[in-house]
This record gives structure tokens, C-alpha cells and sequence, in this order.
């Protein structure tokens, strides 16, 4: 191959992965699947395989394929992957649609390399046809549970070398640490949906319009919507902007909050 840089193109069953990414070597370790962990780990993984330092190999194509959207969709793009609808690639397929895959990859790119992920390409004539243009082929599969590869040199077990990351350091990049849920201010966080007395909350008109308003809450919870018909008599034409109002909270769609039971002071 030389001694320019190698390119490494990386072709991935998004179902497969995704389905690996709730399997129990990945549930139990606490942490997230990641695919630009993916990236690194086959640019370790590959390059030594292929006698090349970081340096010699670049990554790419890089497509991420399945049959139905995924929940790993955005870490894909995220990760530079093309996300690729492709009917025949999904969790059950066996490498033929991934084989296809691969070979249109090839056609397009011509990589030095191409690595699966997800399964392996069952068919010879393919094999012997990346062989004739010196394209090199490894596999990174996910065998059933229990399920032993007796060939090592191009078929890499992704489901044991997870099992085992802690004793193999070019696997340890494919699993990261799960965020935590964003922080939310003290501010933000008062409101409840518990229960509270009648009218407990105060709150200054900020806005008006037709058939609803906005109240800005005094004790820092921010602004709330109100509609016209949970304002109590004399209602909701005789309440004006800077008018302070009485209500109470309830929580509504999209983690939003609304002013009910609306009386004017």
C-alpha cells in the first residue's frame, strides 16, 4: 500500500449498532455508545492491522445506514457520518445489504480499506472482487450472546472487545460517559404541578392579546401564558398591561407552564 496515507472507508449498520448500544456489555458499563469513539477505535484497531500510525490513515467515506430512522441518528451527523436511508440494511441483514453498500462506497471512493460494522460480507465473489483492487476488508461484527469467532485476523467481536475494554485500550473510545441532564436555574425550576392554595401566585401583566395574555411571575419563575377564559369576573377585557394578577400553575405540553384560575387584584 505503500507509504502515503491510507484511506480507511467505515460502513455501519445503524440498526445493528443501535440494538449493540442496548445490549447488557454496553448497559451495564453505565455509559453511551459513540461513533466518533467508533472512528477512533477503527483508525487504532485497523491501523494497526494494517502497520500504519495514526498519522499514515484518514477516515472516510464514513455512512451510516438503516432502514428506518434510529435513535443514533444524531450522533451519527454529529460524528460526520452520511446517514443513509437504505431499505435492505437492517437488523436482521446477515451483511448482503451492508456488502452492496460497501461496494457502492468503493465505487464512488476507491478507500485502501473498508470496514463493516455490524456484519460480515457473506459473499466470496465481493471479497475476491475488493481483493483484485488491493482493498483491504475488515469486519467488526456483533455475534449473537455466547457465540465465539474462530477467525481473529479480519473479524473483530465488538460485543466481547466491550466486554473487555478495560484491558484493551483501542476499544475504550467507543464508550463514553452519558451526559448529565442539563442543569436547570433555581428560577426556572419553582414552578409545580402540586397542589397549592387558591390564587397563591403573583405575577405583573406583560403582554396582551386577543383572547390570551402573558404574566411575568414575582417570585422569579418567569413568564407564564394565560388564557382569556380562566380570568374570573369582571374578566378578561378589564385587565390592562402592569395590572398584577393572582393565579395559580399548571403544567401543559412541552414542559410549559400556564396561568389558571386568573384573578386581577
Amino acid at each position: 500500500m505503500g507509504e502515503s496515507v491510507s484511506r480507511i472507508a467505515v460502513v455501519v449498520n445503524g440498526q445493528a449498532w443501535n440494538d449493540l448500544g442496548r445490549s447488557p456489555e454496553v448497559e451495564q458499563s453505565g455509559r453511551l455508545l459513540s461513533l466518533r469513539g467508533l472512528a477512533t477505535t477503527i483508525g487504532l484497531e485497523v491501523g494497526a492491522r494494517l502497520g500504519r500510525t495514526i498519522d499514515q490513515l484518514t477516515l472516510g467515506p464514513l455512512v451510516f445506514c438503516r432502514a428506518r430512522a434510529t435513535s443514533a441518528d444524531a450522533d451519527a451527523v454529529a460524528s460526520g457520518f452520511d446517514v443513509l436511508n437504505t431499505p435492505q440494511v437492517d437488523g436482521d441483514d446477515a451483511g448482503g445489504g451492508l456488502s452492496l453498500e460497501a461496494m457502492r462506497v468503493h465505487a464512488l471512493a476507491s478507500p485502501d480499506a473498508i470496514v463493516l460494522v455490524g456484519a460480515a460480507m457473506p459473499w466470496l465473489p465481493l471479497r475476491k472482487r475488493l481483493e483484485s483492487v488491493a482493498c483491504e476488508l475488515f469486519e467488526f461484527v456483533i455475534p449473537p450472546p455466547g457465540k465465539v469467532l474462530v477467525d481473529q485476523t479480519r473479524l473483530i467481536d465488538l460485543r466481547t472487545a466491550l466486554r473487555d475494554r478495560a484491558t484493551d485500550a483501542r476499544f475504550a473510545p467507543m464508550l463514553i460517559q452519558a451526559s448529565p441532564p442539563p442543569s436547570v436555574p433555581a428560577a426556572a425550576s419553582r414552578p409545580s404541578s402540586e397542589p397549592k392554595a387558591a390564587n397563591a401566585i403573583l405575577g405583573k401583566v406583560k403582554m396582551l392579546a386577543a383572547g390570551y395574555g402573558i404574566v411575568t411571575r414575582n417570585d422569579g419563575g418567569g413568564d407564564v401564558e394565560f388564557m382569556a377564559n380562566q380570568v374570573a369576573p369582571p374578566g378578561f377585557e378589564f385587565i390592562e398591561v402592569g395590572d398584577t394578577l393572582r393565579f395559580d400553575v399548571v403544567a401543559v405540553s412541552n414542559g410549559k407552564w400556564r396561568a389558571v384560575r386568573v384573578v386581577r387584584t
